[in-house]
């Protein structure tokens, strides 16, 4: 089994589990690990559709908001991805990434 088909099989599992699961921290969760999967398979697409979803649960949620500005930035989208790393510092100023968010800062703010 290739990478693809692992993280396609793991997709199925996570939206299974999320039809049954009715806590809202459970299914952002779930939401997050399955763009993570998306995210590594360069289908930011998809991953951002699913991680508006998860924040639109928990709009502060910072895994979401990360992955997020990842998406936007690997899409060359540089104004989506700062205005999501923003987020994170207006959120979360003590975040244990915050050294990766604003050096991700700088380069969106050297391409726009």
């Amino acid at each position: 089994m290739n990478d693809k088909e692992n993280a396609e099989l793991h997709a199925l599992k996570i939206k299974s589990i999320m039809k049954k699961e009715p806590k809202y921290q459970t299914k952002v969760h779930l939401l997050t690990g399955l763009a993570f999967f998306y995210n590594d398979q360069a289908d930011y697409e998809t991953s951002i559709i699913l991680l508006k979803q998860a924040l639109k649960v928990d709009p502060i949620n910072d895994n979401a908001l990360g992955l997020i500005a990842d998406a936007y930035f690997y899409m060359d989208d540089f104004i989506e991805a700062r205005k999501y790393y923003q987020m994170i510092i207006d959120n979360h100023p003590d975040h244990w990434q915050l050294g990766y968010v604003f050096e991700q800062i700088k380069k969106c703010d050297g391409f726009s």
